[in-house]
């Protein structure tokens, strides 16, 4: 077990981790594919926002910026959250944004695939340049791309 000052580095290391991905989303951001985004959150009906942990704040500042701009908004964060994607009415007409600033947890990516599935665009935002699994992606980018932001739509 951990003594007393060597937690305080594990917490103090996880939390500047943690705020060192979530920067490095906004980092990496492309405006052209912010710019589809931001058509397809304007077009649909709900959005549902999904995250664990520290991604959890971006989702809910997404939340009061959409509450501000009348945009339907329904929160699915923490253990679970992937079973209250499946049990909600997401579908064709919505949009469906996944952060995760430590990869992709299965939660996070059982809820978006769940969500593209229905039919739902699928916006998912990651600190890094890892590759997107080919299950979720519909929007295939450059290799050159910097974008954190991956939108994915069904399959046609």
């Amino acid at each position: 077990f951990a003594g007393e000052g060597e937690m305080t580095d594990i917490v103090k290391e996880s939390v500047l981790q943690d705020i060192g991905n979530i920067t490095a989303m906004e980092k990496l951001l492309d405006v052209n594919v912010l710019d589809r985004a931001v058509d397809a959150i304007d077009r649909c009906s709900t959005v549902y926002g999904v995250a664990m942990f520290a991604s959890e704040v971006a989702i809910h500042m997404l939340e009061h910026y959409l509450w501000r701009l009348n945009k339907p908004f329904i929160e699915a964060t923490g253990i679970g959250l992937s079973k209250k994607i499946e049990f909600s009415g997401i579908g064709p007409n919505d949009v469906l944004i996944a952060f995760s600033s430590q990869r992709v947890l299965k939660e996070v990516r059982d809820a978006a695939v769940m969500a593209r599935r229905r039919g739902a665009t699928v916006i998912a935002m990651r600190p890094t340049r890892w590759p997107v699994p080919a299950t979720w992606c519909s929007w295939p980018r450059s290799p050159a791309s910097r974008s954190t932001i991956r939108t994915w739509r069904r399959w046609p």
